[in-house]
């Protein structure tokens, strides 16, 4: 903002008061150093004099009275304590004001101070010396006006802070809006973040006492820098916001939480009047959170890469800015802290209201069309693998049908050669070299058919062909009809088994899946028991379920591997000769598994004991 129209010609310098204890006689007699336009000087200690010398020989203009008064108008706002000595005929008059002075009197109606300079014809040249206290650093812009031309300077001001709330609140209300569409905690913490811009320019500006006048103005004093505390902090939990839903590291989050504390040490700092070194604290704290949130960006996993990227030049310029802004004003330099300060307003006043919002609305538009396209990546996927599951299908039932086929036409040979080898058999009854070649044509055709066997029940437990409803089964029938089947007619069932049924014990379930597993269950037991041990089947019942144990010793040298027992086409090395694949009780945990039942085991030595769980149904 100018404020050198309809002007009175004035020149200005300054002076540094490090004790802050001189009197007016004391610094007007010391070297003052002139500066144009603003004065940025960072970081004082004590005080600092400003004198301004008017030159009333040219204050000739046509759009001003020559009688009229003029007005000093220094800014900003928040200059705590401001006395100006204005020379007066052979004294001194003396004007208080300031941030913390009593509002009451004011004429400026916010953002700046004004005093009424007396018209003095008689003195070609008015000297004004300006003693300014403040805890900050200091920045000051100093103009003196007619009072014609105070409302025309009033209203510049106004409308550029106006201007500048304006985005904060618009900003604002546009994050509100983004919150209904996507409810995240990146979208809340940003709206938290641009709500205090706008309070920390509501405040700077000055129209926080127009808000609550009765509120001492002592309890301002520190709030702007307080207010960019806070900012700092909802900055870096910004930054967590968004990288957390791409996951995150113990390290990055620990991280974060140091900063997060660190800008509350900041804002306390500033709270209790250490005013230098709260804002040394934020400002190592901006320092650190970019590297911080490189770190959190790099570990996190499915970042997009355009709002990667986004985010990375966001940092980097938001961080060498600021940073570059309060290190320049740290320097002492005086053309150094014009420049800093002109940083540190731009970022307050502009950067991180607008360009923050313009970088939150791309990461949303980069997120929205991420997700898009992910979205559709998923449809197509799902399409495909319909398309691919339709295809397994078809072949699926076409090989089940060829296995059905297969092992159905296999039966009927193996049947007439059973039979012919019978007869061969009886026939050679008198020659032992044919009957023991006999007798391995019968070993192989046993083989084969509990190979043909094993195939039809895996492709029939595949399918889960249910050719007949659940029923109730009695298990001592079943089983004792199993064993039948299954032992030589020669063989009584005492000298094998040992039966511990209850009479009335029901399995319910479908009874083809019953009496394979039964089935597959016995015949492991007589496959691979102990020669001349017995087989202990035992059933009994709870409030859940029907359970039977098969329990049979094994040799010593062949105690199977617990973690394959139940894989398909496993077999202890010591019972490879023996007939069979190794897939007997695969189809039993297969078959259990499709009627919901549950098949398990114990090894206790030389003893393996199988335990079939059927739950209770009633039909």
């Amino acid at each position: 903002m100018q404020m050198t129209a309809m002007a009175a010609p004035f020149s200005q310098s300054y002076l540094l008061d490090p004790s802050d204890q001189w009197t007016l006689n004391e610094a007007s007699q010391k070297t003052f150093r002139t500066y144009k336009d603003n004065l940025h000087l960072g970081f004082i200690d004590g005080s600092v004099w400003i004198k301004i010398e008017i030159d009333k020989t040219q204050n000739i203009n046509r759009m001003q009275k020559v009688n009229e008064d003029h007005v000093l108008i220094l800014s900003p706002f928040v200059l705590e304590n401001i006395t100006v000595h204005e020379q007066f005929e052979q004294t001194w008059k003396t004007q208080s004001g300031g941030s913390l002075a009593n509002l009451d009197a004011r004429i400026c109606p916010y953002g700046m101070h004004c005093f009424i300079l007396s018209n003095e014809n008689r003195s070609a040249n008015k000297v004004i010396f300006v003693k300014i206290k403040h805890t900050g650093y200091l920045t000051l812009k100093s103009e003196i006006t007619s009072i014609s031309a105070l409302a025309t300077i009033t209203a510049v001001y106004t409308e550029s802070i106006t201007f500048a709330q304006s985005i904060a609140l618009s900003l604002f209300f546009i994050s509100l809006v983004l919150l209904l569409i996507d409810r995240s905690m990146f979208i809340l913490v940003y709206s938290v973040m641009q709500l205090s811009i706008f309070a920390y320019i509501v405040f700077a500006s000055g129209k926080m006492y127009l808000f609550f006048p009765s509120i001492p103005t002592e309890s301002f004093s520190h709030l702007n820098y307080q207010f960019v505390s806070i900012r700092i902090f909802l900055i870096v939990l910004l930054g967590y916001a968004l990288t957390k839903n791409y996951g995150t590291n113990r390290t990055y989050r620990r991280w974060i939480l140091l900063l997060m504390v660190s800008s509350i040490c900041s804002f306390l700092l500033i709270a209790f009047d250490q005013m230098r070194l709260g804002i040394y604290l934020y400002v190592i704290t901006i320092a650190l959170n970019l590297p911080v949130q490189f770190y959190g960006l790099s570990k996190s996993s499915h970042v997009p890469l355009n709002i990667q990227r986004l985010l990375k030049v966001s940092y980097f310029v938001f961080t060498s800015v600021v940073i570059y802004g309060y290190i320049n004003i740290f320097t002492g330099s005086e053309i150094l802290a014009d420049r800093g300060a002109e940083f540190i307003f731009f970022t307050n006043y502009r950067l991180n209201g607008l360009a923050f919002g313009v970088v939150v609305f791309l990461v949303l538009i980069f997120k929205y069309y991420d997700e898009k396209i992910k979205s559709i990546l998923r449809e197509k996927d799902l399409q495909i693998d319909v398309e691919t599951s339709r295809i397994s299908h078809e072949k699926l039932k076409e090989r089940q049908t060829l296995i059905d086929i297969l092992t159905h036409e296999l039966k009927n040979p193996l049947t007439t050669l059973r039979f012919a080898t019978y007869s061969l058999n009886q026939k050679l009854a008198s020659d032992a070299e044919s009957q023991s070649r006999t007798h391995r044509i019968n070993a192989t055709l046993d083989r084969m058919d509990q190979l043909i066997t094993q195939v039809a029940n895996s492709n029939k437990i595949d399918r889960f062909q249910i050719e007949q409803l659940p029923t109730h089964v009695n298990a001592k029938s079943l089983i004792m009809q199993t064993i039948e089947d299954l032992l030589p007619s020669d063989v009584p069932m005492d000298r094998q088994f040992r039966l511990t049924l209850p009479q009335d014990m029901d399995f319910y379930g479908n009874p083809q899946m019953l009496l394979l597993i039964i089935e597959n269950m016995v015949s492991n037991a007589l496959k691979y028991s102990l020669p001349e041990s017995l087989i202990h089947i035992h059933g009994y019942q709870d409030q859940d379920a029907v359970s039977l144990t098969v329990s049979n010793q094994f040799p010593e040298n062949a105690k199977p591997d617990p973690d394959k027992l139940f894989q398909r086409y496993y077999r202890h090395d010591a019972f490879q000769p023996l007939p069979g694949m190794g897939i007997g009780l695969s189809l039993i945990k297969d078959a259990a598994n499709k009627i919901g039942s549950q098949i398990s085991f114990t090894l206790e030595d030389h003893l393996i004991t199988f335990t079939l769980r059927v739950p209770l149904c009633t039909p």
